[in-house]
C-alpha cells in the first residue's frame, strides 16, 4: 500500500511498519494531524483496518476490527497470556500508550498491560 501521496492530499508517505505487515492491504484514507509536538499519521484500509503511526513511523495503535492483530506485532507475554486465559479469543486491537499496552479480544474484554507486561486492568 505504499504511496508517496495519499487520498487526502497532506502527501504522507507510508510508514514502514505498514508495509512489512500490511503489504497486502488497499488503503481507502490516510491522514495526517499535526500537533504543535509532533504528526501523527492515521491509514484506513478498505478491508476497515485502521493504524495509527507516530511522525517518525512507528505504529501506536492497530484496529482490525473483523480480523486479527498480525502475531509478529504482539509481544510474546501479552500473546502467552491471551492464549492461556482466553484461549477462545484473538486480539482484534493493540494500543501502545504511555507505557502502557491494551489489548481487545473478541467478545470486546480489554486488557491492559503496563511496561513490564503485567496485567493491570481488565474491563468487560
Amino acid at each position: 500500500w505504499a504511496q508517496t501521496e495519499d487520498p487526502s492530499g497532506c502527501g504522507a508517505a507510508s510508514p514502514s511498519q505498514g508495509d512489512k505487515y500490511f503489504h497486502k492491504e488497499k488503503a481507502s484514507h490516510v491522514s495526517l494531524d499535526r500537533d504543535i509536538i509532533s504528526n501523527e499519521y492515521n491509514v484506513v484500509f478498505t478491508s476497515g483496518i485502521k493504524i495509527e503511526f507516530n511522525g517518525d513511523g512507528t505504529w501506536k495503535e492497530i484496529d482490525c476490527r473483523y480480523s486479527t492483530v498480525p502475531h509478529t506485532l504482539i509481544p510474546e507475554k501479552i500473546s502467552a497470556y491471551v492464549k492461556e486465559r482466553y484461549p477462545n479469543s484473538n486480539i482484534t486491537e493493540l494500543k501502545r500508550e504511555r507505557g502502557n499496552w491494551e489489548v481487545k479480544l473478541t467478545g470486546g474484554r480489554e486488557l491492559t498491560f503496563n511496561k513490564d507486561m503485567r496485567l493491570v486492568e481488565i474491563d468487560d
